[in-house]
């Protein structure tokens, strides 16, 4: 693989609209304002510049705190993709930790503790049970994906850690 720059401009958007849809929940956890913000943004894409911002608005996303609240939303919006699958049991479960989670003694946090960690924890043991294509490449779940790989005319490229590789 080499390091390329990208002179594609539809590739270029393309990779980064890929590594948004991987980080649109985490960044959704932190606060739904930056949620908005970076999804109006990605919209708005027309030049290089705009796609090195929107990388960088997510990397500066991603090292906020969460927020409890915006955790549960989040939370819950994942869960609708799994919901029908789900047993009773399951769905209680889920609701149990998160409404815990509610409750807790502060408002943002940097690592899952408590009642969080279980809502997370039991979530991931349900994808597991229904896998959801979708979910499997969330930057929420799983934080060492943050990549995206798109295959065209001029090859495989892959953008990591704000690198573009070019599969030869």
């Amino acid at each position: 693989m080499d390091i390329v720059q990208i002179q594609n401009l539809k590739l270029a958007t393309a990779l980064t609209e890929k590594i948004w849809a991987a980080n649109k929940y985490d960044v959704m956890a932190k606060g739904y304002q930056y949620y908005k913000f970076c999804s109006s943004y990605s919209k708005s894409m027309t030049s290089f510049l705009d796609t090195q911002l929107m990388l960088q608005n997510i990397r500066l996303m991603r090292g906020k705190p969460y927020n409890i609240d915006a955790y549960v939303n989040t939370m819950e919006h994942m869960w609708g993709y799994i919901k029908k699958e789900a047993t009773t049991e399951e769905k209680e479960t889920f609701h149990h930790y998160l409404n815990r989670s509610k409750h807790l003694p502060y408002s943002t946090f940097y690592q899952w503790n408590g009642s969080l960690k279980q809502a997370y924890c039991f979530f991931h043991q349900l994808l597991q049970k229904y896998p959801n294509n979708y979910l499997k490449h969330s930057g929420i779940l799983f934080p060492e994906k943050y990549s995206a790989e798109i295959t065209n005319k001029e090859g495989i490229f892959v953008i990591r850690n704000d690198r573009v590789w070019k599969i030869i």
